[in-house]
């Protein structure tokens, strides 16, 4: 997906049997499959085509099993009205650097003059759909259903502790798209259907002839395929979600 990230947010949970808190779904996780090993990549290489990431794809390996525990996580990724609520609580602790070119509030930051200032998120106009006017953080162009974009992993941090939630970790992001069956795609075996996943048609993975190559973020929870038996939405497209997991090159 173009650029922008969203965050997934969990909390642990004592069972099937604990109601799963509003707007959250119940991942049992188990020993489950984790990554893939470089025969499998090579292998799913060699289907997508001229338009393979190998570089890309080799971050998946290697294949291991892990143990997860049962987690709540977000049905939905978080709206741009969600994350401007939170923006606007935080205000008064946050400080907003201009574009340098074009001159409007575009860079958050927190931390102000403790020589380590976080940026929070990028208000970049043509990818995001929050606005500051030096008082307050709105919503504009309609976007308030659209996950909120450009957003760093500072940022997904602080929203989720503002909820009293956490970001889950690699192996629980995967333990929800993926699931103790190891499904290709999150929501199972079936091909990635044109325009039922907010997915560009870049040749970056294998679509049906014909599906645009730049395609626009769309509202959470309504791309029709995107969806996996548990109910999690959007995990394969719209945009891109952080986890806590530290990534290191050929480790899990």
């Amino acid at each position: 997906v173009a650029a922008g990230l969203g965050d997934h947010v969990d909390d642990r949970a004592a069972g099937p049997a604990v109601p799963p808190p509003p707007g959250m779904i119940y991942i049992a996780g188990g020993e489950l499959t984790v990554g893939r090993d470089l025969t499998e990549l090579e292998r799913a290489c060699q289907v997508i085509g001229a338009g393979c990431d190998r570089k890309q794809l080799a971050r998946e390996a290697p294949r291991a099993t892990v143990a997860v525990a049962p987690f709540y996580l977000d049905a939905t990724e978080v709206t741009n009205d969600a994350y401007a609520d939170m923006l606007n609580t935080y205000r008064g602790t946050l400080f907003v650097l201009d574009d340098e070119d074009y001159h409007y509030p575009r860079f958050v930051r927190r931390n102000a003059g403790a020589g380590d200032a976080q940026v929070l998120i990028d208000l970049n106009k043509p990818h995001g759909g929050i606005s500051y006017d030096h008082q307050t953080y709105t919503i504009h162009d309609a976007r308030g259903r659209q996950p909120a974009a450009q957003v760093s992993w500072y940022g997904a941090a602080l929203y989720c502790a503002s909820v009293g939630k956490r970001l889950p970790t690699d192996s629980e992001w995967e333990a929800a798209a993926r699931g103790a069956d190891d499904r290709p795609f999150p929501w199972g075996d079936a091909p990635v259907r044109c325009g039922d996943v907010v997915i560009p048609g870049d040749g970056e993975i294998v679509m049906p002839a014909g599906c645009p190559a730049e395609v626009a973020v769309a509202d959470v929870g309504t791309s029709r395929q995107d969806v996996t038996p548990d109910g999690v939405r959007d995990l394969a497209g719209n945009v891109a979600e952080w986890t806590s997991s530290r990534y290191v090159d050929g480790a899990r």
